[in-house]
C-alpha cells in the first residue's frame, strides 16, 4: 500500500509530543507493509531521514521567528486561524500537486487538522485525518483560561480552526485521534469512521539503568505551549515549596522563564538533545499536567525511562492505563507526597505494557489498512456515508 503522509514537521527527530505522535503512526504503518512517503518542513539545522520529503526549511516556532510570524497573522486576518496560515506555501503546495499527478497513491494522511488546506490538492485520493487534539475544543478552553487579550485570540482561533476541523473530518474515510475522550468529541462530527489509537512512548533498550547522577526531580515538556506552562506554574507554585527543601529540580525543553516563579533549587535547562537520556539522569519524573485533551505523550517517554513516575490525574486519564508503579496525584499536596515516597519501577512490567500497547496499535491500524483494501473507498464514493 502506498501512502502519502502530509505533515507540518518531519518528524523523526522527535523533538515535541506532537511529532512522537506522528513518527508513532508512521512506525506502524510501516510495520503494517505500508510504502510511507512523508511531505513536511524541516527545521533548522535538520536533514530529512528516509522516507521524509522536505519543501523547506521552516522556523517552526513563532517566538524563533517574529518577522515571519507577523506575516502570517497579517495573511490569515478574517479569513482562516493563524495556525493554519502559518503551514501554508506555494513550495508545499507545487510539491504535492507534482506528487498527486505522479502516483496513484492509496491513501494519504492528513496530519494535524492544520493541514487541511491541502484537501482541495487531494482530488478522489482517500484520506484519513490523523488528529492530533480535539482542535477547537482545545482552543475553547484556552480561550476560558486567558486574560482579556488571549482570550479574543482564542476564540478566533476556535472559530476559524473549526472550519478547517469541520471540512477534514467530512472529507476523511477515517479520523484516528489520540485518546477516546477525543474520538468521543469528534464522532459527533465525523462522516467516516473514528477509531481511537492508543500513543507510545520512545522504547528504550531494557539494559540495566546506572545510578542517577542528576537532579531529584526531572521535568520535561515544550512549556510555552500555552496548557503546559500552566501545568508547569501550577507545579513551581503549589508543588516545589511542598518538596525537601535540599531537593533539586531540573526543567528540559523550551521555556520562557519570565513570570515563573524560580527558586534557588530549581534549574531551567532549555532544550535538550537527548530528552530520554536527560530523564534518566533524575532520581524520578514528575509530569503535571491540566489538559483535557489530546495525551500526555511526555508521561509515557517518562515511563519508559526506567525511573520513578508520578504524573497528575488528568495526564493519567488521557494516556488510559499504566503500569501500576506509575503514582497519580488529583492535588498539590498528594502529588508531592506522592514524589517523596516513589516505590522502586518494576521495569520488566513496564516493557510488558509497553510491548501490548504496540501490539494493540498495529492491530488497529492493520484493520484500518485491510478496511481500506475494499472496493467502494475511494472519496468519490462517500456521498452515500452516514
Amino acid at each position: 500500500m502506498q501512502i502519502l503522509f502530509l505533515t507540518t514537521v518531519l518528524p523523526a527527530e522527535i523533538r515535541n509530543g506532537g511529532e512522537l505522535w506522528s513518527q508513532t503512526i508512521v512506525d506502524s504503518l510501516r510495520r503494517c507493509g505500508a510504502q510511507v512517503m512523508l511531505l513536511g518542513y524541516e527545521r533548522p539545522g535538520s536533514s530529512p531521514a528516509p522516507g521524509e520529503t522536505s519543501v523547506g526549511v521552516c522556523s517552526i516556532e513563532t517566538r524563533a521567528a517574529p518577522l515571519r510570524a507577523a506575516i502570517w497573522a497579517l495573511r490569515s486576518i478574517g479569513r482562516r486561524a493563524f495556525t493554519v496560515q502559518k503551514w501554508m506555501g506555494a513550495g508545499y503546495r507545487e510539491q504535492l500537486a507534482t506528487l498527486i499527478a505522479d502516483r496513484d497513491w492509496d491513501l494519504v494522511v492528513i496530519d494535524h487538522a492544520q493541514m487541511g488546506w491541502t484537501l482541495p490538492l487531494l482530488r478522489d485520493v482517500p484520506i484519513v485525518y490523523l488528529a492530533h487534539h480535539a482542535e477547537q475544543s482545545l482552543y475553547v478552553r484556552l480561550a476560558a483560561s486567558a486574560g482579556f487579550a488571549g482570550r479574543r485570540v482564542y476564540r478566533r482561533e476556535a472559530r476559524l480552526v473549526a472550519r478547517v476541523e469541520r471540512a477534514v473530518l467530512d472529507a476523511a474515510v477515517e479520523t484516528w485521534c489520540i485518546s477516546e475522550h477525543d474520538a468521543d468529541r469528534l464522532r459527533a462530527q465525523a462522516r467516516g469512521i473514528v477509531r481511537a489509537l492508543p500513543p507510545l512512548g520512545r522504547e528504550q533498550a531494557d539494559a540495566p539503568l546506572s545510578e542517577p547522577a542528576g537532579p531529584q526531580v526531572a521535568l520535561l515538556g515544550n512549556w510555552r505551549w500555552q496548557p503546559n506552562r500552566q501545568a508547569l506554574r501550577w507545579f513551581l507554585d503549589r508543588v516545589q515549596p511542598l518538596l525537601p527543601a535540599d531537593w533539586r529540580i531540573e526543567i528540559g525543553g523550551n521555556v520562557d522563564p519570565a513570570g515563573l516563579p524560580a527558586p534557588a533549587q530549581v534549574r531551567f535547562c532549555g532544550a535538550v538533545e537527548d530528552g530520554p537520556g536527560f530523564l534518566r539522569r533524575a532520581e524520578r519524573v514528575a509530569v503535571p499536567s491540566l489538559a483535557a485533551e489530546g495525551a500526555n505523550l511526555k508521561l509515557l517517554d517518562a515511563i519508559a525511562s526506567g525511573r520513578p513516575v508520578v504524573a497528575s490525574a488528568s495526564a493519567i486519564r488521557l494516556v488510559g492505563q499504566v503500569p501500576a508503579d506509575v503514582a497519580g496525584a488529583d492535588s498539590a499536596e498528594a502529588f508531592a507526597a506522592a514524589l517523596v515516597r516513589t516505590p522502586r519501577p518494576d521495569r520488566a512490567a513496564r516493557t510488558r505494557w509497553m510491548v501490548a500497547r504496540r501490539v494493540a496499535l498495529d492491530e488497529i491500524v492493520a484493520a484500518a489498512l485491510s478496511d481500506r483494501k475494499m472496493p467502494g473507498n475511494r472519496v468519490g464514493d462517500r456521498a452515500g456515508r452516514p
